[in-house]
């Protein structure tokens, strides 16, 4: 049954892909194992981001859930620094066996946009806190952090008939404003080490661009 169910979720995943979202078993030979893709959700910190997650299914799957990870880093509520991922479809008292893959990643781009910050449910509290502030900067500070994880996206090089010299300053302003916020809260230092040698590679990129 499971075997079986798996093949007909991943065929529908081919005939039918969602637009933000990916999945597909590790091979043929190991259809307990998947990888998927999330894209961040528009007008979020995620924007521009694609964050990537493991899918390990149960052998009586769907009777019982699917272990979901995140293997990008994220900065979010709901999800521990391991990646792990607190989504009420995901615990076996809300667990039905006509959730399916592509359910579960639609509910977990979803839960993106709107973080679940009931006790309890907060994985991160550092990131909780950022959302559960009121100023416009706190927000701001999530998408820092954000970026300076998953490394810079391609909305920061602009269109591709802006000038070399805007798109440019825009990557070098992203990472100046990093900066300024770490001096002020010390946050996550290595990360902003790397998130500054990206803006760095895509900016010396974009200028040896012709």
């Amino acid at each position: 049954m499971t075997l079986r169910r798996l093949r007909q979720e991943w065929l529908k995943l081919q005939n039918d892909p969602l637009p933000t979202c990916s999945a597909a078993p590790i091979s043929d030979e190991d259809m307990l194992h998947w990888t998927g893709t999330v894209s961040g959700p528009s007008n979020t910190p995620y924007c521009g981001g694609i964050f990537h997650v493991n899918i390990q299914l149960p052998e009586i799957y769907p009777r019982e859930p699917p272990r979901l990870t995140f293997t990008t880093p994220i900065f979010h509520p709901n999800v521990s620094p391991q990646g792990g991922i607190q989504l009420g479809e995901l615990e076996r008292a809300q667990w039905a066996p006509v959730l399916t893959i592509r359910t579960l990643l639609v509910s977990l781009q979803a839960l993106l946009s709107d973080p679940n910050l009931a006790e309890g449910c907060v994985l991160d509290e550092e990131a909780s806190n950022m959302y559960l502030g009121d100023s416009e900067r706190e927000r701001g500070n999530v998408r820092f952090l954000m970026l300076c994880q998953v490394g810079p996206t391609e909305e920061m090089e602009l269109a591709s008939d802006a000038s070399r010299t805007r798109r440019v300053q825009l990557v070098l302003d992203s990472q100046l404003s990093l900066c300024q916020l770490f001096d002020s809260r010390h946050y996550r230092h290595h990360y902003y080490k790397k998130y500054c040698k990206s803006c760095t590679i895509l900016a010396l990129s974009i200028i040896s661009d012709r």
